[in-house]
């Protein structure tokens, strides 16, 4: 037996174990797909043959293409690989496949992962390091925007998974519960074909197309590709789809299935509706005709219009419907070469450029996409191509989101809405509506963008797509983030993204479980926050795109900072550095300033002025436009804090007048807090002690005002310390009485009641409070003078 094992990228696959592991944790793939990732890694110096590769896997020579294509797209996802990129294994057109990553053999697969420790706190800060800085880790507003715009954009052309489905026996409960209730939408299966291997296409292809005409025919139909995804986790042991569960998780109560069987030349087609005990036939020479008989048949048994689709030709109908099946299968080099194969005639046809022109954008080929796309619209102006106009103004604006062009988003978006005023295609609609609602979150017009998100839900509803519907409702949530209505954007987020991991959309559920994360910070639940990063690790794992790794991994950074697990933090934010290079094309302009942010108030936690000090030189060094307005002033106090600590009184008076300037411009109550704190900061480094409490309490005014339960903690925690110094016990009482709903969750509030009622001189409650600080602390250290008991207040002291 070979023991060797083998090393590629992240990953460690050894074969004798049967392990895949990625970072040291093991994955989970389907043990076919396992199979797959070793004999080509194995055969690595030459392309195998798909013959050879069925016959090494799975010992047999009746295995479909379609077969071997799934359980190859399942082996891509476990790399983080795609049809489009193809990092890992390539696909050599008519042929096979090939592994093509660098790969290298070693004697034994460890998979501990390496164990990294931060540097610990200390007890006694260095006289030039500062108290921990209050936190603010909410403070992504300008991130959620950025990322909102992003998810929005992609709403038709949306990312795969890059990593093996679960089976779903392992799908949580909760996952299936949250499905949206049953609808009038139909769901389509795979087709069950009958015929030799090389018509394996009308599988998915005749599906795709049974979908499109009853679409058409206004009856609402589940999209195949959410199909498709779905059907992989809802195999039975012996590989049989398990209908009901599928049904179950889309939201669905009926299902045609399809079955196609070629005999003597003929194809003769059948879909049964099995719950309204419904059946049509189509016999034909070609599969998509007979299908197109079999499906307008069945919409007149269920009392629809005749379709009003304008269907391609018969030859070339069958091509782009193979085409389809290859793109459904991930497949998207043999799509391209089925296009490429057609003859001088069907190329020039505008559905067949409109699909090589999507490809070219799938595969990040903008120059190639936008040039086919803009040859195309005066032609899909009219006649029979018409149908075909807004999906090519919904791709262009795919491409200038891609660019970072956000009015051309917009002008794209708002064309094909006119457009398609007076038509009925529903997917197109919503898909426009998205984009502008992309454009108008990207320039903060937050009114407007929920306005065609809610129009965008209707549409989407009446299409009975139910994974749209889950996207819109995390678009939602997250622009409530973006408002600061966090109680109201956590219910949102947390169904929308047990609905999208029902369906496996790791890329959506991603960020609403970051917004979910930035939600809870800001509502003062660290513990919640952290809940949330399991699920984010894995995901993070799952995604191919680094800055949506990092976007993910920062965030959580964050939570483990709030909870007080500086080490995890410090090993978060190293994993973020090491994939940052080049910084501009693995983390998103905004992760850039988080990054800084979050590791300057982990120096301070850990009492390293310096360090702090130098992460924020770097991130105030950055544009002003890649983080919000709140997030700067933010940025700003920190810099002030450091430098005081560290004694430049020069650099402090340059950033008071900078934080001074910077809340002349933006006066929101957020920004206002930020720069009041600043002024009392420098105020008591002066010893002006009647600046100090006028800066203070107007802070206090500005935090209370924003009604946001982190900036009323940030401004206590700053205020509380000059009050009890100043013998102010009352209103030190009552400011730090605003926070204490949150004292059993939140460190920084247990603390301020520590401080509370030590300066009371009250032994009972200061040992309660001493009991939760502890318990919220972390790896914190508690400062010394906290932890001795409190005498009596002198008026309760004997003679």
């Amino acid at each position: 037996m070979d023991l060797h094992a083998y090393r590629f990228a992240d990953f460690l696959l050894d074969p004798a174990k049967r392990i895949l592991a990625r970072y040291g944790l093991p994955l989970t793939l389907q043990p076919k797909a396992f199979d797959v990732i070793v004999y080509l890694v194995e055969q690595r110096d030459r392309a195998v043959g798909r013959d050879e590769l069925i016959a090494a896997v799975w010992g047999k020579a009746d295995i479909s293409d379609n077969a071997l294509g799934q359980v190859v797209l399942q082996a891509r996802r476990a790399v983080d690989d795609s049809g489009g990129e193809q990092h890992f294994i390539r696909t050599v057109p008519r042929f096979g496949y090939r592994w093509i990553a660098p790969v290298e053999r070693i004697e034994s697969a460890p998979t501990e992962p390496p164990s990294v420790d931060a540097p610990g706190p200390t007890a006694h800060s260095s006289p030039a390091s500062p108290p921990a800085a209050p936190r603010r880790p909410w403070a992504w507003a300008a991130l959620v925007a950025i990322v909102l715009a992003c998810a929005g954009v992609f709403f038709a052309i949306a990312e795969r998974p890059t990593s093996p489905i679960e089976p779903a026996s392992r799908a949580p409960a909760a996952a299936a519960r949250a499905a949206a209730p049953a609808t009038a939408a139909l769901v389509v299966l795979p087709f069950v074909v009958d015929a030799p291997p090389s018509w394996s296409w009308v599988r998915l292809g005749a599906m795709d197309y049974a979908v499109q005409r009853l679409r058409n025919s206004g009856q609402p139909v589940v999209p195949s590709d959410e199909v498709v995804g779905l059907a992989q986790r809802h195999l039975d042991t012996r590989g049989v789809l398990d209908t009901p569960a599928l049904l179950r998780t889309i939201g669905a109560s009926e299902a045609i299935a399809p079955q196609a069987r070629l005999r003597d030349g003929r194809w003769s087609v059948r879909l049964e509706l099995r719950e309204r005990a419904l059946a049509a036939e189509g016999v034909a020479d070609d599969p998509i005709v007979a299908t197109r008989e079999a499906i307008d048949r069945l919409a007149r048994m269920l009392g629809l219009p005749a379709a009003g689709l304008v269907d391609a030709p018969d030859g070339l109908a069958a091509l782009l419907q193979q085409v389809r099946a290859a793109i459904l299968s991930e497949q998207l080099d043999d799509a391209r070469a089925l296009l490429l194969g057609a003859g001088p005639g069907e190329q020039a046809q505008p559905a067949v450029r409109l699909h090589l022109a999507e490809l070219d954008f799938r595969a990040g080929r903008l120059d190639e996409a936008e040039r086919a796309l803009r040859a195309l619209l005066p032609e899909t102006r009219e006649g029979d191509a018409a149908n075909l106009h807004a999906r090519v103004l919904n791709t262009l604006a795919n491409i200038a989101y891609q660019r970072h062009d956000i009015v051309a988003v917009e002008d794209f978006s708002q064309q094909a809405l006119r457009w398609l005023a007076d038509r009925d295609d529903k997917a197109e609609t919503g898909r426009a509506l998205i984009g502008r609602a992309t454009a108008h979150s990207a320039a903060h017009r937050y009114d407007d963008a929920l306005a065609d998100y809610a129009q965008a839900r209707v549409v989407l509803e009446a299409a009975g797509d139910r994974l749209a519907l889950a996207r819109v409702d995390a678009y939602l949530g997250l622009l409530e983030v973006n408002r600061d209505r966090h109680a109201e954007a956590v219910p949102l987020l947390a169904d929308a993204a047990a609905r999208l991991q029902a369906f496996d959309a790791v890329v959506e559920e991603l960020h609403a479980r970051v917004g979910l994360v930035l939600a809870r910070l800001a509502l003062l639940e660290p513990a919640a926050a952290l809940v949330e990063c399991e699920r984010l690790g894995a995901l993070a794992a799952r995604v191919s795109d680094p800055r949506r790794r990092s976007y993910a991994d920062l965030a959580c950074a964050d939570a483990e900072l709030a909870n007080g697990h500086l080490a995890a933090a410090s090993t978060l934010l190293r994993g973020v550095d090491a994939r940052a290079q080049p910084a501009d094309a693995t983390l998103l302009q905004q992760s850039r300033v988080q990054r800084h942010r979050i590791a300057a108030e982990l120096a301070f936690e850990l009492g390293d002025a310096h360090a702090a000090a130098r992460e924020l030189d770097a991130a105030l060094a950055l544009p002003d436009d890649f983080d919000s307005d709140g997030t700067h002033a933010r940025l700003l106090l920190l810099a002030l804090r450091a430098q005081l600590a560290l004694g430049d009184t020069d650099g402090a008076a340059r950033t008071l007048a900078a934080a001074r300037a910077w809340g002349e411009r933006h006066a929101d109550d957020d920004v206002r807090m930020q720069v009041e704190l600043a002024i009392a900061a420098q105020a008591l480094a002066d010893a002006d002690a009647v600046e100090a409490d006028r800066a203070f309490e107007a802070a206090l005014a500005s935090a209370d005002a924003s009604r946001i339960p982190a900036n009323l903690l940030v401004a206590a925690v700053a205020a509380s310390p000059r009050l009890i110094e100043a013998g102010r016990l009352d209103r030190a009482a009552i400011v730090i009485g605003r926070v204490a709903p949150w004292a059993s969750r939140h460190y920084d509030a247990a603390l301020l009641q520590l401080r509370l009622y030590r300066a009371l001189g009250q032994p009972a409650p200061w040992q309660a409070a001493l009991d939760q600080a502890s318990a919220l602390a972390g790896e914190r250290v508690i400062p010394p003078a906290l932890r001795v008991p409190p005498s009596p207040p002198p008026a309760m002291q004997r003679p």
